[in-house]
């Protein structure tokens, strides 16, 4: 019998599964830097699915530091995350800086980059710079989370309406979950993010249309910037990366499996 996967939304999978103690996929795509695995650091290698290290760049800085860390993880009894940090050079007053790192991921065990999968991370702003640019994308012109001026999170789509605003605002020192649910079938997106600091959240309301006609998403883009002044220093921290799908397993244990799995009608 033919199967068509039916998406949901991933704050809802995480959510019931994390009741039961429920696992996502075992061969789920994960860069939570203390497996001591050679793809499994900075910059790291091809390897987990990974299909190469970090690609790091920047932009009109001077002073770059981009380190695996322990001091101060970014849930309690954490380990190693991935630290990044930025200052803008001398001459450089109102030039656009931004420290920005992508790795890109291929399909694998139950991950496929031409299904729909969900990406999950933890995000800490250390240092924010006055005017903030942080970044957390897929593939050019698909899911796309980002600030505005105002420092609030915002979601880009396709349509009359490019920037749907989350009421979230970042706060330096502060923790975000977030997960993001991807379809490149159907070229959509639906993002959960949690403020593990105040215990504040968002989700989407309904799935977005991603910006461009890509089919696929196989990218993790992170950036943080500030449109300048000498001196400005932007830092950011990431753990607990995951790519992955619901184990059906799992999910049939917890009675959810005829959600995921619907018999295709036929013509």
């Amino acid at each position: 019998m033919n199967i068509i996967v039916k998406q949901l939304t991933v704050s809802v999978v995480v959510a019931v599964l994390s009741l039961v103690g429920a696992s996502v996929a075992s061969a789920a795509i994960v860069a939570d830097f203390d497996s001591g695995q050679s793809w499994d650091g900075y910059p790291g290698a091809a390897g987990g699915g990974w299909t190469g290290a970090w690609v790091p760049s920047s932009s009109s800085a001077n002073s770059l530091t981009r380190e695996v860390r322990n001091a101060t993880p970014l849930t309690t009894g954490g380990d190693n995350y991935l630290y990044f940090r930025a200052t803008s050079g001398a001459g450089q007053a109102n030039t656009a800086s931004h420290t920005t790192v992508i790795r890109s991921y291929e399909s694998f065990g139950l991950v496929q980059t031409n299904q729909p999968h969900f990406i999950s991370l933890l995000f800490r702003a250390d240092n924010l710079a006055t005017s903030r640019d942080v970044r957390i994308q897929g593939s050019t012109d698909t899911w796309d989370i980002r600030t505005s001026s105002a420092g609030e999170f915002i979601l880009r789509q396709a349509g009359a309406t490019e920037y749907v605003t989350t009421g979230m605002s970042i706060t330096a020192g502060h923790v975000y979950a977030f997960n993001v649910s991807v379809n490149p079938q159907s070229r959509q997106y639906s993002v959960t993010i949690d403020n593990l600091t105040n215990t504040t959240s968002y989700s989407t309301p309904s799935d977005l249309t991603w910006f461009g006609s890509a089919t696929t998403t196989n990218r993790l883009v992170l950036r943080n910037g500030t449109s300048g002044n000498f001196g400005n220093a932007y830092a950011f921290s990431v753990d607990n990366i995951s790519i992955a799908v619901p184990e059906p397993a799992s999910l049939a244990l917890l009675g959810l499996g005829t959600l995921f799995l619907l018999p295709r009608r036929r013509a």
